[in-house]
């Protein structure tokens, strides 16, 4: 087992299928790029389309606030009232009362 794995007790196993000439970009980009091993390099990208992933999300999120309607401007007591709202909407949730 590889040493970056030892010890690691969050870590699964996923056996993959490759064509010979993915496996062979694979190996080329783990020695150009100095991963340790395929595994790591995999991971690498598997974090890197997670982070896209989450920027899209996020992206579909403004845009939709921007459609949303017109401005609202956002004054001390409109933040005050939103708090207490959802410290409202939670107690209630929550079962408590304050």
């Amino acid at each position: 087992m590889p040493k970056h794995i030892q010890g690691n007790a969050n870590m699964e196993y996923l056996n993959i299928v490759l064509p010979q000439s993915i496996k062979d970009y694979v190996l080329t980009q783990v020695a150009e790029r100095g991963y340790r091993d395929a595994s790591e390099y995999l991971q690498d990208l598997i974090r890197a389309d997670q982070h896209r992933k989450s920027e899209e999300l996020i992206d579909d999120l403004l845009v939709e606030g921007l459609d949303s309607g017109p401005p609202q401007l956002m004054t001390t007591e409109y933040w005050e009232a939103k708090k207490n709202r959802l410290v409202g909407r939670f107690s209630k949730n929550s079962g408590t009362e304050e």
